[in-house]
């Protein structure tokens, strides 16, 4: 029997068709290739055409998508797109600045600039603009960028409060260098900046030289808690311990040329045979120079740090005998650039990277840029 024929006839003539609700396995009941429907023989491949096309129609689907899902991978790959969010291409920086409107850390700031652009990566300045209560609000910014976790800090750790939080960033994996003023007891990769302790020393030499190593000695600094500055003074004391050139008299000047003025002129006017004076901070030597000017006491050997514009002018006016110069355009520059290879995974890194210092007399005031 032809069981093409015979399903056509049947269909056709039937009068007792299948109901409908009959699940479409029951209709299809496959034995010895054939289905019952209303006790007729009805071959299988007939009877289940309607679910092999589908079957069929869904593949091809699937087979669609999967086909379009790959091309789509490989076009993510060859144009570089991301899911969600914009793919992160630069490592991200914060530099914890002590005093961000401040001459000297402006040209920190300015090698700092270059280097972003020399090594693709962006470096965010945060800190107190001046000088006012920079001791008391700086902790506050370095735990402000703790907490936004960026790849790497860079941050001046002169003060205790801030040397304190490195290692508490280094425990949540966020790389610290320091710039400036070291923290050496903590965990901080490297140090950026001066060698202080030779600075110190080359100063109370220059002292020694420039007094006959004898008469009395006075010292303004920016504040008893700044580690750096107390550090360099320790070398400078080194240097003329052997002279008969004792210290009677300290102040703070508060890195603010107004107050380091009235700070020089009290010691002056209790100290009138005064040899020397020596401070760190740049503001507080710009106040002795002032001091010494409307006292007309040029007489007094006056050493410090910087190379501000005021200072500079003091200097040509005999005013200050001698400026040391350290070079933060060259910390903030070396500071991003080790950063950036310690945060490549570059291999290992310097612990120390010393940017130097020059001895800036009247002779050379207007020379020493381009030694």
């Amino acid at each position: 029997m032809n069981t093409e024929n015979a399903f056509e006839n049947i269909t056709a003539n039937a009068s007792v068709p299948a109901p409908i609700s009959t699940p479409l396995s029951a209709a299809c009941n496959v034995h010895a290739n054939s289905a019952h429907v209303g006790g007729a023989c009805i071959p299988s491949s007939h009877a289940c055409s309607v679910r092999a096309n589908n079957a069929r129609s869904h593949g091809a689907r699937v087979l669609a998508v999967i086909i379009a899902a790959i091309l789509l991978v490989f076009a993510c790959f060859a144009t570089g797109c991301s899911s969600g969010s914009e793919e992160k291409t630069k490592s991200e920086y914060i530099f914890v600045c002590p005093i961000t409107e401040n001459v000297y850390w402006q040209d920190c700031i300015r090698g700092i600039n270059d280097a972003d652009q020399a090594f693709d990566v962006n470096t965010t300045v945060i800190g107190p603009e001046t000088a006012d209560n920079f001791i008391e609000e700086l902790p506050g910014y370095m735990q402000q960028a703790i907490d936004e976790k960026p790849d790497g800090i860079l941050v001046y750790a002169g003060i205790p409060e801030v040397a304190d939080l490195i290692d508490v960033a280094m425990e949540q994996d966020i790389p610290v260098m320091t710039v400036d003023a070291d923290a050496p007891n903590t965990s901080r990769i490297s140090y950026i900046g001066t060698d202080l302790y030779e600075m110190g020393f080359t100063c109370g030499e220059t002292m020694v030289e420039l007094t006959g190593g004898q008469g009395k000695i006075a010292y303004i600094d920016t504040s008893s808690n700044m580690e750096n500055e107390q550090y360099v003074y320790s070398a400078f004391k080194d240097a003329i311990h052997d002279y008969s050139m004792p210290i009677v008299a300290e102040a703070e000047g508060g890195n603010s040329a107004e107050k380091a003025t009235e700070a020089a002129k009290h010691i002056l006017l209790q100290y009138p045979d005064l040899a020397g004076i020596f401070a760190t901070g740049g503001e507080n030597i710009t106040g002795i120079g002032i001091a010494c000017e409307e006292l007309d006491r040029t007489d007094v050997v006056a050493i410090g740090l910087e190379d501000s514009d005021m200072n500079l002018a003091l200097l040509r006016a005999n005013s200050i005998n001698v400026l040391f110069a350290q070079n933060p355009y060259q910390m903030g520059y070396q500071a991003v650039k080790l950063l950036k290879s310690y945060t490549d995974d570059e291999g290992s890194v310097k612990e120390t990277v010393s940017t130097g210092v020059v001895k800036i007399t009247p002779d050379n005031v207007d020379s020493y840029r381009n030694q």
